[in-house]
Formats: structure tokens, sequence, C-alpha cells
């Protein structure tokens, strides 16, 4: 099959750089409180990246948008935690000595350490993104926290030694992806707080349909007829 996969760096990096060309203004940090006010979310309380100052937003909606985090996340903000879950994915990204196609191969690949459902896919930047190593693991407490183990990434060069010729390890990666248990993700307002909304648990496919679902989500905020249909996707009113 031939295509080519987007780079998730720099995809939200462009999108982050288009919000703030048109007046968004972006702050990192941890949302330490909601504050409610007759069942209406009023306030957001942020400790900023530096763990000192702290800033409280007024606002009349907020998006819960987190991913894996989205659970725990709601679990201290909200009245009933946002059942979603995390799925860990180990991944390598590299560079081939010699040009590669943009031929994708999804297969089971046998190794010295057995067989590997492996997923081998081109980059327009010329680079290889090889996956397909996945696992349950605790989900850390923040992106920066996740350490890829050596004995998984171990197992993707390996694959790599089997089906290609002489390559560069550019990055070793551990993710963790959103899960929910019917697989699909929740996309809509949160039933207890008026003004709060959600929008996780797209497992693997995040960085494909995020767009869409910020599209969603802003059409459902606005009263706007929505561009999607979205009535089989699992309902937060039955938490």
């Amino acid at each position: 099959m031939e295509l080519t996969s987007s780079d998730p760096h720099r995809f939200t990096l462009f999108l982050l750089e288009e919000a703030k060309s048109k007046g968004v203004r972006f702050l990192q940090g941890k949302v330490s409180s909601l504050s409610v006010v007759d069942e209406r979310v009023s306030e957001v309380d942020v400790l900023l990246v530096d763990n000192v100052t702290s800033v409280s937003l007024p606002c009349e909606n907020v998006v819960i948008a987190a991913g894996p985090w989205t659970g725990p996340l709601s679990k201290s903000l909200l009245p009933k935690p946002i059942p979603v879950t995390s799925y860990a994915g180990h991944s390598i990204l590299l560079v081939l000595s010699v040009t590669s196609s943009a031929d994708c191969l999804m297969a089971v690949v046998h190794t010295e350490n057995g067989p590997c459902r492996a997923q081998i896919i081109p980059r327009s930047s010329g680079e290889i993104y090889i996956s397909g190593i996945n696992d349950t693991l605790d989900l850390p407490p923040t992106p920066e926290a996740a350490a890829p183990q050596p004995t998984e990434i171990a197992k993707l060069k390996a694959i790599a030694d089997t089906l290609l010729p002489g390559y560069s390890i550019k990055k070793e990666q551990l993710c963790f992806r959103p899960m929910t248990e019917s697989g699909l993700p929740f996309i809509g307002p949160y039933p207890e707080v008026r003004g709060v909304y959600v929008g996780a648990g797209h497992s693997h496919f995040g960085i494909i349909l995020g767009p869409g679902t910020g599209k969603i989500l802003s059409e459902i905020i606005l009263g706007e007829e929505l561009s999607a249909d979205i009535s089989q996707l699992p309902s937060l009113q039955l938490l």
C-alpha cells in the first residue's frame, strides 16, 4: 500500500502557530481547579509550567482534550471522571542510508525475538516510522516523563535489522493512546457541568481525527449545524 504519514510534532506546531496568528493566547501549565457557579463553569485556575505562577481565567466554556490524561484530569476536576484510559506504544524514527519509496508495510515480522506485528511507514521528510510494540504501562504524570523501555526498543530495532538496509536511529519514543471501552471517542458536552465539553478517546487516530473533532466541538459550542454525524459515538450522558 502506498501512502505517507503525518508528522504529529510538526503538524501540532503548525496548528499552534496558525492559532496564535489569529489571536489565540497559549498558556502551558496544569489546570488545578474549575470554578462552577449555578452548575456552569465560570473560571479555570492554572499553575503555569514554572510551577510558581498561578493564573485564573474567567470563561464560559472549557474543552477537555487531554488525550490519555483526560481520565485523571477529569477525576480531579469534575463530579464524575470521564472513562478514558491509556495504552502504551513504542516506536522508533530512523533515517535510511538509501532513498526509500512511499510503500507502507504492515505485517508480522519474524525476528530473533520472535514474531512482531510491525507497522513501517515512510514520511514525506524521508524518515521511516516503525511501531507495533504495545503494552499496558502506567501512565506517567506528563508526556515528558514517558521513558522508552530499552527491551521494547530493541524489538523495534530487530524489525529494522530484518527488513531495512543501513539506517541511523533519529528518535526512540514511548507514547500513550487514549482508549475507551467502545473504541470510539467522546465528543460533546459533559452532562453535569454546563459549559464543559470533551474531545478524547481517539486511540491512535487522534492526530488524524483531532482537527475534525475540534471543528465539531466548535459547532456544538456555537450552536451551529454539525458538519458530521456523531450520533453513533458513545454518550457522556450515560456516565
